[in-house]
């Protein structure tokens, strides 16, 4: 059964705007945090989230959230996205695609045409403040998008900010990362979880050498942007967020006593210490 989450309900889309009109909302818009736009019939749909002070929006966040299931983030995406916007003061575009058919590479060049779009679309009205942000399989998209966007020797200039990303594949057996390899029954259900999603996403697990599958595949990453990376300390996919960060060499923060999915909050502290570590690396 297809995945659903309340950030993608079954709504049409009623609303058509230009990226100018995303930019400069007129002043009945100032009170709506988000709202559903269509840009182009072949590209997917996104989301806008608005911060409180809008008479300048000079910087744009353009955001793929997770697959609900494996982040654990099952119907939080605009209350995580709302927040979001108005703790780090940027407008924030997201990808909407929970109601696609999450396969490779179908799903992945639908993401890559819509991104390239939405970027196109913001330096040619004057915004080159960018930052590129996912999480948990977002994360995954995130980052392959950018390596694919080296190779098309495209524009990354911009800040990238994955949280708990999934970028190694190695969730079928033993892996060479320790965190994956925990015995206990919660770690061995969210291990078993991964692999069952990701063999529902490329249908054939030799495409797993694909870096556009699991970016730990890649060989140069001389060009990857600025990034940051937050891991979970109690999340399976730690030790491959730092090594991924190392791979990188980019700015990495572990959260202590978080799962993955930390992004849905419960925790005040943790919310403050992961807001302020994003708004150090953005601003």
């Amino acid at each position: 059964m297809m995945f659903k989450d309340n950030f993608s309900n079954n709504e049409k889309y009623k609303l058509f705007r230009n990226m100018y009109e995303i930019i400069h909302p007129t002043i009945s818009k100032k009170n709506i945090s988000n709202y559903k736009i269509i840009l182009d019939e072949e590209i997917l749909p996104v989301r806008i989230y608005y911060p409180k002070k809008l008479s300048d929006i000079n910087s744009v966040v353009i955001y793929i959230p997770g697959e609900g299931n494996i982040s654990k983030c099952y119907g939080e995406y605009d209350n995580i996205l709302k927040n979001m916007a108005l703790n780090c003061n940027k407008l924030f575009i997201a990808i909407d695609y929970f109601n696609e058919e999450i396969k490779y590479p179908y799903l992945f060049d639908k993401c890559f045409d819509t991104v390239d779009f939405i970027i196109r679309e913001l330096n040619s009205n004057n915004i080159s403040d960018i930052i590129f942000m996912g999480d948990s399989f977002g994360g995954n998209l995130v980052s392959t998008i950018t390596l694919k966007r080296i190779d098309d020797k495209k524009h990354v200039a911009y800040k990238e900010v994955l949280f708990y990303p999934i970028i190694s594949g190695e969730y079928f057996g033993k892996s060479k990362y320790e965190s994956l390899n925990r015995d206990g029954i919660v770690e061995k259900e969210d291990v078993s979880e991964l692999g069952t999603f990701f063999k529902k996403y490329i249908s054939n697990k030799k495409r797993l050498s694909d870096k556009y599958i699991c970016p730990m595949k890649g060989k140069d990453f001389s060009l990857y942007p600025k990034t940051l990376i937050f891991s979970a300390d109690l999340d399976v996919l730690r030790d491959e967020n730092k090594s991924f960060g190392e791979l990188i060499k980019c700015d990495y923060h572990n959260v202590l006593f978080a799962e993955h999915g930390f992004l849905d909050f419960y925790d005040e502290e943790s919310k403050n210490e992961v807001y302020n570590k994003i708004n150090s690396f953005i601003e």
